[in-house]
């Protein structure tokens, strides 16, 4: 369990030299807004990120990731099917639920064997469509396709 130090007038002191009104004030900022540390706000951001850069892949290549979908609802998140706006990319499994207040992962495989020739920036949206068809999720996949050449060899 994580313990939080309570706002003292030394950790607002710039506000307390202006007078009591303001000292009120901040006391209910900090009651309403909630304790939180910078680690916590930098981990959700990452972990809720709406984009994802995959940085560089090969002409030709192929790259598995494992992508977390967190569920912020008190509600279950059912994801019935997929869309994406590439059929270089493909996600497993088909269909997924995450429970209120969890996270689930999917994986995704991007192949370009059947673009061999492309190079360039792509940016792909990935969609997760609920029963009726309506999206509950969405993502955006960024990379660079780049020739094989301009990629440093790898060592063993």
């Amino acid at each position: 369990m994580r313990t939080f130090a309570k706002p003292t007038r030394d950790r607002f002191a710039s506000i307390s030299t202006v007078g009591p009104l303001a000292w009120a004030l901040a006391a209910q900022a900090v009651l309403i807004l909630g304790c939180r540390t910078v680690e916590d706000d930098a981990r959700k951001s990452a972990a809720t990120a709406r984009t994802y850069d995959v940085g560089v892949i090969a002409q030709g290549g192929a790259l598995r990731l494992i992508l977390p979908l967190e569920n912020h609802e008190d509600a279950e998140l059912a994801v019935a099917s997929w869309t994406t706006s590439c059929e270089c990319l493909t996600v497993q499994p088909e269909r997924l639920t995450v429970e209120p207040n969890s996270t689930g992962y999917i994986a995704a495989k991007l192949n370009f064997a059947n673009e061999a020739e492309f190079r360039g920036d792509l940016r792909i949206e990935l969609e997760g469509l609920d029963t009726q068809g309506r999206r509950c999720i969405s993502k955006l996949i960024t990379l660079s396709v780049v020739d094989p050449k301009m990629l440093p060899e790898m060592v063993p």
